[in-house]
C-alpha cells in the first residue's frame, strides 16, 4: 500500500506513506511502489517536494527510500507519538527537478561556526 497525502499541497509538498505486508517483504515492492508514485506526484504542478519519515531502525525502508531516489535530510527527534510514546524519524525528501542522487551538502561540510 502506498499513499500521497496532499494536506500542505498549496505549500508545494506532499507526504508519502507506504506499508509492505510481511510475506511481501524483501522483494523490492516499496521500492517499485515509490519509483512508480514519483512520476505521478509530478502531474501535480503545484509540488515541488515529496516528503516521507521512517523510523531509524527500520532499513529496509530507508533502503527503499534511497533507491527510489529520496535524501536523507536528517533525524527528526520525538517528532510522532507511536504506540504512546515519541520516536524519532528519519527524514528523505525529492525535489522536482533534482536529479535523483544529488543531495544539497550537509551542513557541517559548509563550515562556520
Amino acid at each position: 500500500m502506498i499513499g500521497l497525502w496532499l494536506r500542505d499541497r498549496a505549500l508545494g509538498r506532499a507526504q508519502v506513506g507506504y506499508a509492505v505486508m510481511p510475506r511481501a517483504r524483501g522483494q523490492g515492492v516499496a521500492t517499485d511502489a515509490l519509483r512508480a508514485l514519483v512520476p505521478f506526484a509530478w502531474t501535480l504542478p503545484e509540488l515541488h517536494r515529496l516528503e516521507l519519515h521512517v523510523e531509524p531502525w527500520n532499513i529496509a525502508s530507508a533502503s527503499a527510500a534511497t533507491s527510489a531516489g529520496f535524501a536523507v535530510e536528517g533525524l527528526l527527534r520525538g517528532y510522532l507519538e507511536i504506540g504512546g510514546r515519541r520516536r524519532d524519524l528519519m527524514s528523505y525528501a525529492r525535489i522536482r527537478d533534482v536529479p535523483s542522487g544529488t543531495e544539497a551538502p550537509h551542513p557541517a561540510s559548509l563550515g562556520g561556526a
